[in-house]
C-alpha cells in the first residue's frame, strides 16, 4: 500500500488491493471471520443486528473544498452511525462504497491518494468506537460519492420512534443549528461571497465534524431509560414530527429552551430568530432527540454527564394529532430537509 499511496492515479483493482493492505495492518476484530479481499465479508453478529446505510454525494451534501478527504471519510461514518446511535445500538462492522471521478490529466484511473485519505478518516473514526471496516466497492462516477453501511448490535429492546407516551419529557443532546450555519458559510464561499474573516473555521466546524453520540445512545438504551429516540438529521421540527407520527402523539416544545449552537448565532451576527430558524429547520446536526418518563430524568442526566454531553429538556409529549407545536408560536415555516423537494440544491442551501 505504501508504494501505491504515493501514486496519484490508480485503477479499481489497485485501490482495492491498497484498501485490503491498509485494513490488514489495522488489525482484526474477533468477530470477523473473513475480511477484505474475498467476494464478501463473513462476520459474527449477535441475536439482534441493526443495519443502516447513508451516502454523501458531491453537489448534494458537499462541494469540492468543503471538506478534506479525511474529514469526508469521518463525516460519512458519523452520518451513518448516527442512525445506530438513535436505536441504542453499538457499531461493529462497516462497508464503504466509493464513487470516484476519473483524473482527466492522468487519462485513466482516479486519485488514489484522495481515496486513501477518505478511507483512513473513516476507518480511524470507526475503530475508535469499536467498529471495523470489512469491505466495500469503488466505481467511476461524475463526482465523488461516499456510501457507508454500518452493521451494529442492538440492545435487548432497541429504542424506536414509536414508543413515546403522553406525559413524556422531550430531550435533546448538544446544541443545534451549528451544522446548518457551517453549510451556509461554506455555500457563500463557494458562490464567491465575502467569507467571514477568522471566524469561518469556527462556524464550519460543526458541519465538518459532527458529534458522535454512540456511547450515550447505547448506554441509555441498555439502561431502559428511554421511550423513543431519533437522530436530528433533517431538522429538529421535522424529526420530532417523525416521533409524533410513529407514536401517534403530539409534541409541545418551548423554542426558548432549544439549545442553539454558538456557530449559528455567529453566522447570523447574533440575530436570535435567525439562529433559532437554523436550529429548528437547518438539519445535519446529528444530535439525538428522545422522550422519557419524567421519573427517569435524573438517571438520564447522570449518564449524559458521564459522557460529557449537554442534555436539555425542551418540551413534553401530549395527546392528539396536532404534531409539533411551539408554545411561543415561533415555528414559522420550518420544515426541515427533503431530498426531492429540494432537488437541485445542495443540502443546507435553502
Amino acid at each position: 500500500m505504501a508504494a501505491s499511496s504515493r501514486k496519484r492515479s490508480a485503477g479499481e483493482h489497485e485501490f482495492l488491493e491498497a484498501l485490503r493492505s491498509a485494513a490488514s495492518r489495522l488489525g482484526g476484530s474477533s468477530g470477523v471471520v473473513i475480511g477484505i479481499g474475498d467476494d464478501a465479508a463473513v462476520v459474527r453478529t449477535g441475536p439482534r443486528t441493526v443495519l443502516t446505510t447513508d451516502s454523501l454525494i458531491e453537489g448534494v451534501h458537499f462541494h469540492g473544498g468543503w471538506l478534506t478527504p479525511a474529514e469526508l471519510g469521518r463525516r460519512a461514518f458519523r452520518v451513518s452511525a448516527s442512525d445506530v446511535a438513535a436505536m441504542g445500538g453499538r457499531p461493529r462492522y462497516v462497508l464503504l462504497s466509493l464513487e470516484a471521478p476519473p483524473l482527466a490529466a492522468a487519462g485513466s484511473g482516479f486519485d488514489i491518494a484522495f481515496a486513501m485519505e477518505i478511507l483512513r478518516g473513516l476507518a480511524g473514526d470507526a475503530r475508535r468506537v469499536g467498529a471495523e471496516l470489512v469491505g466495500g466497492n469503488v466505481s467511476a462516477a461524475a463526482q465523488w460519492g461516499v456510501t457507508v453501511t454500518v452493521v451494529g448490535s442492538a440492545p435487548t429492546r432497541p429504542v424506536t420512534r414509536g414508543g413515546a407516551r403522553v406525559g413524556d419529557l422531550v430531550l435533546v443532546t448538544g446544541a443545534l443549528g451549528g451544522a446548518a450555519a457551517g453549510v451556509r458559510t461554506l455555500a457563500q464561499g463557494s458562490a464567491g461571497a465575502r467569507r467571514l474573516p477568522l471566524r469561518r473555521e469556527a462556524v464550519t466546524s460543526a458541519y465538518r465534524k459532527p458529534p458522535c453520540r454512540l456511547g450515550l445512545g447505547a448506554d441509555l438504551a441498555e439502561a431502559r431509560l428511554l421511550r423513543s429516540m431519533i437522530d436530528v438529521s433533517d431538522g429538529l421540527v421535522q424529526d420530532l414530527g417523525h416521533l409524533c407520527r410513529h407514536s401517534d402523539v403530539s409534541i409541545s416544545f418551548d423554542s426558548l429552551e432549544v439549545p442553539i449552537h454558538r456557530a449559528a448565532t455567529t453566522a447570523v451576527d447574533g440575530a436570535r430568530d435567525a439562529a433559532l430558524a437554523l436550529a429548528l429547520g437547518g438539519g445535519e446536526d446529528y444530535e439525538l432527540a428522545m422522550t422519557a418518563a419524567p421519573a427517569n430524568r435524573n438517571a438520564i442526566e447522570r449518564i449524559a454527564a458521564r459522557h460529557r454531553c449537554r442534555l436539555t429538556v425542551i418540551g413534553t409529549v401530549t395527546a392528539g394529532s396536532s404534531g409539533v407545536t411551539d408554545v411561543r408560536g415561533m415555528l414559522g415555516g420550518q420544515r426541515g430537509f427533503d431530498h426531492f423537494r429540494a432537488a437541485g440544491k445542495p443540502k443546507g442551501r435553502r
